[in-house]
């Protein structure tokens, strides 16, 4: 069973969630078209963002440069690029909930190449108090999909 999947194809967008499809507001839309994006900053930079470098921050004990990404349009946030590899280790934004800001950061580890590009074999979410970890063992893009898959 799919427990989620989202699609975007040739502007239509489509989130289906248990098998029902869900209603979009911009806002999600938005989102997705960054998720789509294998590399998010050069969306960011087709789109207009304000990059603005904040300062040298610890990460998980590693020196990063912080880096503020203003949308053109969307939410605010955060990315953490390693001082001695300029690899990306964390990405921050913040959500309002009904019980006040919520902080949900994604850490970025273990690189390795795939076609060429160096793309992270784990990535692990922190929603403030739960946390989900994902170690990737196979990466392909795009290949060998049929129009069927994104309809």
């Amino acid at each position: 069973m799919v427990l989620q999947k989202e699609l975007l194809n040739n502007g239509v967008y489509k989130k289906i969630q248990q098998g029902q499809e869900a209603p979009l507001s911009d806002e999600d839309k938005d989102e997705m078209d960054e998720n789509a994006a294998l590399v998010s900053e050069i969306y960011h930079l087709k789109n207009n963002a304000q990059f603005t470098v904040k300062g040298i921050e610890a990460v998980d004990g590693e020196d990063t440069y912080e880096v503020e990404i203003t949308p053109a349009k969307g939410k605010k946030s955060s990315a953490y690029y390693s001082v001695k590899t300029g690899l990306k280790v964390k990405t921050a934004s913040k959500m309002e909930t009904p019980r006040g800001e919520l902080v949900i950061a994604t850490f970025y580890k273990d690189y390795k190449s795939y076609g060429g590009i160096l793309l992270p074999s784990v990535m692990t979410i922190d929603q403030g108090g739960f946390k989900l970890e994902m170690t990737f063992t196979k990466i392909e893009v795009n290949t060998g999909l049929k129009a069927a898959d994104v309809q």
